[in-house]
């Protein structure tokens, strides 16, 4: 097992809960299981585009709305997304905290204009984090390799000293093929259980 020297963490479903999958059942006329809610969500070229940072909010959210046949409006539905992140799982601030004397800690996240202050202020999180890389931000979205390579090249640290924890497989894989470390873990017994097998 290599020597590490990065910790670089996903956010949704990996420290932070999620009010369910992205989009509910409330809001389609057909029945709709979590599984095909986030495979419609990772499918939507305007979900990228969003948290690539090239459309806006009111853009995201109207055109979110038609595309996916939605029965609410696109005002409902961005309160909702709003709030979609929920709380940081209990005992990540603590671990977090404790790997902060020893290694650099970074998150890269595919998220949005919407949810970053969330993230950072509401939630706390900001304080814990050396680097934050937000899709929104950087212009790179998971599962691109492009998106892992702006993270070596801005840490100037080789990808084999970086540990990347994701809940998806396809993000996973993505951070290995680039050279890094990297497994998949949701909720947070499971990525403290791979913490505490690297550090």
């Amino acid at each position: 097992m290599n020597k590490i020297d990065v910790f670089l963490f996903d956010l949704g479903r990996v420290l932070v809960e999620l009010d369910g999958p992205p989009l509910k059942q409330a809001w389609v006329a057909e029945v709709m299981s979590d599984e095909e809610s986030w495979r419609r969500w990772g499918g939507s070229s305007l979900v990228k585009a969003f948290e690539s940072g090239e459309i806006s909010p009111s853009d995201f959210c109207s055109g979110l709305v038609q595309e996916q046949n939605l029965t609410i409006s696109p005002e409902a539905f961005k309160q909702a997304f709003v709030q979609w992140p929920k709380a940081v799982y209990p005992g990540v601030e603590r671990m977090l905290q404790s790997l902060k004397a020893d290694y650099t800690l970074a998150f890269y996240s595919n998220t949005s204009e919407l949810h970053v202050p969330r993230l950072m202020s509401d939630m706390g999180l900001g304080q814990y984090f050396d680097y934050g890389f937000a899709s929104c931000e950087i212009g790179h979205f998971k599962p691109d390799e492009s998106g892992f390579h702006h993270i070596i090249r801005q840490l100037e640290v080789p990808a084999e000293r970086f540990l990347f924890i994701d809940d998806n497989l396809a993000n996973v894989q993505a951070a290995q093929q680039v050279g890094m470390n990297a497994e998949q873990a949701e909720g947070f017994e499971a990525v403290a259980a791979v913490v505490n097998r690297w550090r």
